[in-house]
């Protein structure tokens, strides 16, 4: 991905869809892109660069559970939000929205529906 990629839609739409959030820079502040999945992805994922932490959370539900639960990264060293499918969600029909809100972090939210038992899609 690059900086003006900023406001796509970018699709997990392959059981092994993986993207790379470009570095955030100064002047980058403000940039933005959706996610949606669009099949049933089985290992798709969106990575920060090392110096650029998650922070902000994701809402989750369980299609087989019928639980609900939410997450966040601990900001100290979430770098990668996974949707596996299953448990760290990623169901046809899961959206995440990142901005950049500073020059070393990515703010996170959205809906991810998964089956089981919800573990944290972050990493």
């Amino acid at each position: 991905m690059t900086v003006a990629m900023t406001g796509s839609f970018m699709l997990l739409d392959g059981a092994t869809t993986a993207y790379i959030l470009p570095a955030i820079g100064t002047a980058d502040v403000g940039l933005e892109f959706w996610f949606g999945t669009t099949v049933a992805s089985t290992s798709a994922t969106i990575t920060a660069g090392a110096a650029d932490l998650l922070t902000g959370g994701v809402s989750a539900g369980s299609t087989t559970a019928g639980g609900h639960d939410s997450f966040s990264p601990d900001v100290t060293d979430d770098l990668i939000i996974t949707a596996n499918g299953t448990t760290q969600g990623g169901v046809i029909g899961s959206t995440w929205f990142l901005v950049a809100i500073s020059a070393t972090r990515w703010y996170t939210h959205g809906v991810t529906i998964g089956s089981g038992t919800l573990v944290t899609p972050y990493s």
